[in-house]
């Protein structure tokens, strides 16, 4: 009985460590000024996320994009992004969104999505993929809930992955 408990946690556990599960996405509090286009999806976010991100990813050890992104608040940025993570990008922003900033403001659900209808999602499905054992990495797929398309695909630093965005970061 005791060995059957014990496997039922193991397999339990090791379930929802991949497993899917849906939340909601928070208000902005700032008109988004950056705009992906990802499977005809539109992934809204505001520069002084990003910017908090990017500290965030600094703190957390990884400097690769500096501690600010330089974009010009008075502007709107449109990028848009292929599916797959490995692709080699001509745009700094394009690998920096992908490759960890879009990726942690939807997992602290900071972000505005519209589908091909232009309609606001207020919920996504996420699927967080852990890392193989040594590897520095998580993988993310943003689904949406109704329609089970595939809004995002990225990864981030495993150590960014607990990091709160707070409240009041100005």
């Amino acid at each position: 009985m005791k060995r059957a408990c014990i496997f039922v946690s193991v397999l339990f556990l090791s379930l929802s460590l991949n497993a899917q599960h849906i939340v909601p996405l928070r208000n902005l509090w700032a008109k988004p000024q950056v705009h992906i286009l990802f499977n005809n999806y539109t992934l809204s976010f505001t520069i002084r996320d990003i910017n908090r991100a990017l500290q965030l990813l600094t703190e957390a050890g990884d400097s690769t994009f500096g501690i600010t992104s330089r974009l010009d608040t008075n502007k709107k940025y449109t990028i848009e992004l292929l599916p797959d993570i490995r692709t080699l990008y001509h745009d700094q922003l394009q690998v920096m969104m992908q490759n960890a900033v879009a990726t942690y403001l939807l997992t602290a659900k900071r972000a505005l999505i519209t589908n091909p209808k232009q309609k606001t999602i207020s919920t996504i499905e996420l699927e967080i993929i852990t890392p193989e054992t040594g590897e520095n990495y998580i993988y993310l797929n943003v689904y949406d809930p109704k329609t089970k398309a595939k809004i995002f695909t990225g990864k981030m630093p495993i150590n960014l992955y607990d990091m709160d965005i707070g409240i009041d970061y100005w």
